[in-house]
């Protein structure tokens, strides 16, 4: 029998309307799955509940959602999105990233790979290395995001509890905590082979736009088409899935939204 997934996220304030937006194009691109949402207002094309008041700001509310809510839901596998990402297509072979694996991070380059001067969500590349290392990562140390990840729902507390050891570790070391580390800390413990989960394996499923390349147009407009959308540069074809933190930064900021106000996504 073909394991059961559905997507979830966390969509308060002004992400309700991106979350409308992903489900829209979700369903435009074919998708059956459901979207399970903890949100502060009704989100058409979602099964909503009540995000209540948990602090977002650092990114560990997901590990709290995912174990007291997410994971009392029946499915096999949860697949995490960022409300502001747009389906092209629907996934092939989604699942398949976990490989024999509990869960799935999008990992991306070595972190001694990076320059001096990058930046981790305030770390500098050295800084999160030695973090990774000391608390307990001996393989190669690869830099994650947190906009798009696959759990197992019988993987859900040991995630849950290494992504608390992280941020233990972390704060005892007198840096500031993020949700992204924590996640991607738990995955490179959990995974036995991190080059299997690299994004790079699968251009095909997941991108994230983080230079603005991607045109893609409302999905809620009329007349929206995901199979008309273009590519950028670096890419023959859109991803299935594509992340787009730049056009939503974008937005909120031309609608005079304060951004630094919103807690961030992945």
């Amino acid at each position: 029998m073909a394991a059961k997934y559905c997507y979830w996220s966390v969509a308060t304030g002004p992400y309700a309307a991106w979350m409308e937006r992903c489900a829209a194009s979700a369903q435009a691109a074919g998708v059956s799955k459901e979207f399970h949402v903890l949100a502060d207002q009704e989100i058409a094309g979602c099964e909503c509940y009540d995000a209540m008041d948990v602090d977002l700001r650092d990114g560990m509310a997901r590990f709290v959602y995912l174990k007291a809510a997410i994971s009392k839901l029946h499915f096999d596998h949860y697949v995490w999105v960022d409300a502001d990402t747009v389906f092209t297509r629907n996934p092939d072979r989604l699942l398949g990233t976990l490989g024999r694996g509990p869960i799935h991070v999008p990992l991306g380059e070595r972190v001694d790979h990076l320059p001096e001067d990058a930046s981790l969500r305030g770390l500098s590349p050295v800084r999160y290395h030695e973090l990774m290392r000391k608390a307990g990562v001996y393989n190669q140390i690869h830099a994650s995001r947190s906009a798009f990840w696959i759990v197992k729902r019988a993987a859900v507390d040991v995630v849950c509890e290494l992504a608390k050891h992280h941020y233990a570790i972390t704060k005892t070391c007198g840096e500031a905590p993020h949700g992204d580390a924590a996640l991607g800390y738990a995955m490179q413990m959990l995974c036995g082979d991190p080059q299997a989960h690299l994004a790079s394996r699968r251009p095909d499923l997941w991108w994230s736009d983080e230079s603005g390349e991607f045109a893609a147009p409302d999905p809620l407009a009329d007349g929206w088409d995901p199979r008309k959308l273009s590519a950028p540069r670096t890419q023959a074809a859109p991803p299935a899935l594509v992340h787009m933190p730049v056009r939503r930064r974008r937005e909120m900021s031309d609608s005079a939204v304060a951004v630094e106000a919103i807690p961030a996504l992945g």
